[in-house]
Formats: structure tokens, sequence, C-alpha cells
């Protein structure tokens, strides 16, 4: 804190403010003076300036004016008055962050469903309802088992996550060993969640070149636990996807960061896509 304005305007030489306050009444160097040259000091040109005043006659209020005073404090107040007007001004010129859109193309969402709905509806034996995708506002799984794959082109990276209970995981294994096949194990209901995310992405990557999109998939993350969180990457936002059959809820989860760019990389266009393996034939468990 400066006693008077000149003081002021030397602490104003190495320090950098953001609310300068002065009154307009002060020894050697009057408070619009120093504002003045508050204004045009370099390391403090952007803050934001207040005057204190019992008055303001009309000239001095032309010149605080000129200035780009952010508002002109009356006496007598309260301390904490003063700091509510400085609060509220700083506030109102703050920028404003816009709120999170998506920008994802529609045929990239329903690629993405496509390939889940079409992949559970072949082992559940059972039609698929699919849900309306909406934006993940908290970072939990839907389900008890989650399995997370990522999805890559050049700089564009994403991901896509499955999330079940474990009686969709018992439907999963009946269908692949029969009903008095393999005993559900916690080393097979990982391998299982996994796998089945293994097929989605597949088949995304399949779906996804029938748009003329081009990606790479990665390998299957898996996690288990009430309540466990699912950590994609980037900051862009995560769709949901959440669907049910007569007898079981899940979901897909999908986020992607830059932008997709159509046709095939370079050395890809003799390359045919491979059809997603079918589960049932053992071999991935035996």
């Amino acid at each position: 804190m400066a006693n008077e304005g000149v003081h002021a305007l030397r602490i104003m030489e190495t320090e950098k403010f953001d609310v300068i306050l002065t009154d307009i009444t002060m020894p050697r160097m009057g408070g619009i003076e120093f504002l003045g040259h508050a204004k045009a000091n370099a390391l403090n040109k952007k803050a934001k300036l207040f005057i204190l005043s019992g008055t303001l006659d009309g000239e001095n209020l032309r010149r605080v004016s000129a200035i780009g005073v952010a508002s002109v404090i009356i006496k007598p107040f309260e301390a904490h008055t003063v700091v509510k007007k400085v609060l509220e001004k700083i506030a109102a010129a703050a920028p404003v962050t816009p709120k999170a859109t998506v920008s994802y193309d529609a045929n990239i969402i329903r690629s993405v469903a496509a390939a889940m709905q079409e992949v559970a509806q072949f082992y559940l034996g059972s039609d698929i309802d699919v849900g309306k995708p909406y934006i993940k506002a908290l970072n939990v799984a839907k389900g008890y088992f989650s399995a997370l794959i990522s999805l890559s082109q050049g700089q564009a990276m994403g991901s896509v996550a499955f999330s079940c209970n474990a009686n969709f995981l018992k439907k999963l294994a009946e269908s692949i060993f029969g009903e008095n096949g393999q005993p559900l194990t916690e080393e097979l209901t990982r391998d299982l969640a996994g796998e089945m995310c293994n097929q989605i992405a597949g088949k995304i990557k399949i779906n996804f070149a029938k748009i003329d999109y081009y990606v790479n998939i990665g390998l299957p993350q898996v996690v288990v636990g009430d309540n466990h969180a699912i950590s994609h990457p980037g900051k862009s936002p995560v769709i949901v996807i959440p669907m049910k059959s007569e007898d079981y809820n899940f979901s897909l989860e999908f986020t992607m960061n830059g932008s997709l760019v159509k046709g095939k990389p370079p050395g890809a266009e003799n390359k045919e896509e491979q059809p997603a393996e079918d589960l049932r034939s053992g071999a991935l468990f035996f």
C-alpha cells in the first residue's frame, strides 16, 4: 500500500496489480493525475481502476471517464461495500467460457451405436434397444465391468469403452461355451469384458471404413468395481450410448480428440478389412 501518488507510481514500476484503488485527494499528486500515469504504466495498463471520493464535479467526472475508471465509490462507505463493488466489476469483465459443444459427425455416432448393437445382438440372441446418446457428466461407469480401447488416426486420438454387469457376461459366457461350459471365474469375466470391447472396436473400425474414415485400434484395458472411473484420453466430450435388451442394460462410451480425416492412409489402399472374430469359436480362451 502506498501513502501517496508518487510513492504508488514507484511501486508500480516493478509490481503488477489486478486492481488499483485511490482517493481523489492525496498529497503531492491527486488521484486523477495518478490514475492517468497508472493507465500509461506498461506493467499495469490492464489493471481495473477505482476512485474513492466524497464529491466529484463535472470536470473531474469527465477526466475520470476519459481515463477509463471502472467505478467511482462515493464516501462514506463500509469496507465490505468497496470489496463487493470491486468483485462485481471484475466478474462483469471476465471472459465468458463457452459451454462444451459436440461436433461429432452424426454418421460417426450412428456407426459407433450400430457396432455395439450388432455385436451385442449377435451374442445375446435378442433385439437390442438403442437409447438416446448423451454427454457424460460424471467420470463413473454405468456397470461393474468396463473395458476401454483406444482409437487413433494421425493426430486424432479417441477411445471407446464398454460397460456392463455380471449378468451380461454370464449370458455371454453361455452363448460362447454353452450353459455347462466354462465356469465364470474372475479372470474369465475380465477376458470376456475385454474381448467384447475388442469386438465392438473392430466393428467400429469396419463401420468407419464404410463412411471413408480409417482408424487404428489398440488393446483393451479392463476396469472392475462399483462406481469405477473410466479415463478417456483428451478433453473432448464423452458420448454415452445406453442400450438394453429384455434382460440386460449396458452402455458404450465414445470420444475423439481432433478431427478424423476421410480417405485411406498411404499404403493402405490394397489392404482388406478383416471381419470381427466370432468369440464362440473358443479360440480366445483355449
